[in-house]
């Protein structure tokens, strides 16, 4: 008879307690198998980290850098250079790029801050083109480009204004007043063709107007009077060749009458204004000549 004892004891079931005694040894070795792995994992990853993180970050800084040169970035290209570290192989590539960036900003920054300076003065046309300046040099300033578009809604609206100002005293025959206001919109626009229409229409009126006015009061013997409307015609056309010699027949015999009164140091005045409205006046140089001649001898003798 078989007992379950000695059933135990044969050949199959001899195999099956040395898979038992078999198994631990072989779940540790895949174990140590398993950790071996997972170790050299960890070391190429250690490995990967202990490298410079700079090394990764450099190439692109310096890439972006370039490439936002090339496209005009170059605020933003000049961040991207500084942070370029010496032992780069193309370190002095980015020193090159990083001086040419800060050249452009530096000087597209000065354009801007002599617009500005203009702007607050009211010289609207000299600031706008400070400003197609600063976009010259730096294209893709964005500031710029809304500081532009500011002004040009500030000029336009400024023309505007003092244009109908000016048809309005115009209209009025206030011409004085109308050349003022036209003037002021040429300020801020010296292009505007219906402003010059404008501001010439008016001028032609008062050239008239004040040389008829001084010849009036030159006849009159008011020379005073007649310097002052005459001034106000040479300042609004000074080729007028007929205006000229009204203007200088004025100073002329003004200063002969200061001379007479022995007011030598006003007729040497009215000589030297005549002289620089019309130097080709002989008789009048020599004029001039003698009364300072004569001036100087009597401050010699003045105590």
């Amino acid at each position: 008879m078989v007992t379950p004892s000695n059933h135990a004891c044969g050949p199959r079931a001899l195999r099956l307690r040395r898979t038992r005694q078999a198994s631990p040894s072989l779940l540790w070795l895949s174990v140590g198998l398993a950790c071996i792995v997972m170790g050299c994992g960890l070391l190429r990853g250690s490995l990967l980290n202990t490298q410079d993180p700079l090394e990764s970050k450099v190439p692109d800084a310096y890439s972006r850098g370039v490439q936002y040169y090339r496209e005009g970035l170059y605020k933003s290209a000049v961040m991207e250079l500084e942070t370029v570290p010496r032992d780069h192989r193309r370190f002095k590539q980015a020193l090159a790029y990083l001086q040419k960036a800060n050249g452009r900003v530096t000087e597209a920054t000065n354009h801007v801050n002599a617009a500005l300076q203009h702007r607050k003065e009211g010289e609207f046309s000299e600031a706008k083109k400070e400003f197609e300046e600063a976009l010259l040099v730096y294209p893709n300033h964005r500031r710029v480009r809304m500081l532009l578009e500011a002004l040009d809604q500030d000029i336009e609206a400024t023309v505007n204004f003092y244009y109908e100002k000016g048809q309005e005293e115009f209209e009025r025959k206030n011409y004085e007043e109308a050349r003022v206001a036209f003037l002021e919109a040429l300020k801020a626009s010296p292009e505007e063709n219906h402003v010059l229409a404008g501001l010439s229409r008016t001028d032609e009126i008062l050239m008239k107007l004040y040389s008829s006015e001084g010849t009036a009061l030159f006849e009159k013997g008011l020379f005073d009077e007649a310097v002052r409307q005459l001034e106000k015609a040479y300042n609004i056309d000074s080729t007028d060749s007929l205006l000229i010699g009204q203007l200088t027949n004025v100073y002329n015999r003004r200063a002969l009458k200061y001379y007479r009164e022995e007011k030598l140091s006003l007729a040497v005045r009215d000589l030297k204004r005549s002289l620089e409205i019309k130097s080709e006046q002989e008789e009048i140089r020599n004029q001039l000549q003698q009364i300072q001649k004569r001036l100087g001898l009597l401050k010699k003798i003045r105590p």
